[in-house]
């Protein structure tokens, strides 16, 4: 039996996959996207289907921005891909300009044919986190900010005491805010970066004005932060867990 034969295949359902796949399809391009999790919208907009109906309640604190990935997801769904959704790429090939992709379902039986042919392959899997392990960091109560930001999207979990968060950059920050919204007290925020590190951002102050909008939504999270009177320590150089439960 001859694989399937695409145009163009993404790797990673997420909003960049997405507005790929609508692009390509707009070209009348055959188009296949893969993605290892239950459904679309990659990190960014996890579960957004599935709670679709409830935003205007408790997973409306995501934000508006999280909102708006229903649209993405909606016009993806209807473009026409063919889209493959618990499917593991495990290798690629290539040879006279067609690349041959390898998947594996994460079910058990899938009738879906796990190789495939495309003369154009993207790869677009997004960014993850890189948690660096500490002493302690296995303790029950201790996660990465990831995986608080993926139990409140998956299942609208928070932490149900105090909190305290460590490490540095936006994600940090976004995690604090949203935690505030679900009335979760944080003691402090440890930011990891040296106290002086954003001059050395300074040479690229005029490209991030280019972008404005993220500039300015960074500041409005530190504002927040700010507002909520959480001690905030810099410089932090050394991290360690301590606890029995």
């Amino acid at each position: 039996m001859n694989p399937p034969e695409y145009d163009y295949t993404i790797i990673g359902a997420g909003p960049a996959g997405m507005a790929a796949a609508i692009t390509a399809r707009k070209y009348g391009l055959r188009v296949l996207v893969l993605d290892e999790q239950p459904d679309a919208g990659g990190q960014i907009f996890r579960n957004i289907e599935g709670i679709e109906k409830n935003l205007n309640s408790e997973f409306g604190k995501l934000g508006d921005e999280y909102k708006s990935g229903w649209s993405l997801v909606k016009e993806f769904k209807k473009c026409g891909a063919d889209f493959f959704k618990e499917r593991s790429v495990w290798q690629i090939e290539g040879d006279l300009g067609i690349h041959h992709v390898s998947t594996t379902s994460n079910k058990v039986s899938s009738s879906i044919p796990s190789y495939f042919k495309t003369k154009n392959l993207l790869i677009a899997v997004g960014a993850m986190e890189r948690p660096m392990p500490l002493p302690g960091w296995t303790l029950p109560g201790v996660m990465a900010c990831t995986a608080v930001d993926v139990l409140y999207k998956s299942s609208g979990l928070v932490p149900d005491k105090d909190v305290i968060l460590a490490g540095s950059g936006p994600l940090l920050l976004l995690v604090a805010c949203r935690l505030l919204d679900a009335g979760v007290h944080i003691s402090a925020l440890l930011e990891t970066n040296q106290r002086f590190a954003i001059l050395k951002a300074l040479p690229f102050l005029p490209q991030a004005l280019l972008s404005f909008s993220y500039l300015k939504r960074g500041i409005s999270m530190l504002q927040k932060i700010r507002s909520a009177r959480i001690p905030i320590y810099n410089g932090i150089k050394t991290l360690e867990a301590l606890g029995n439960s």
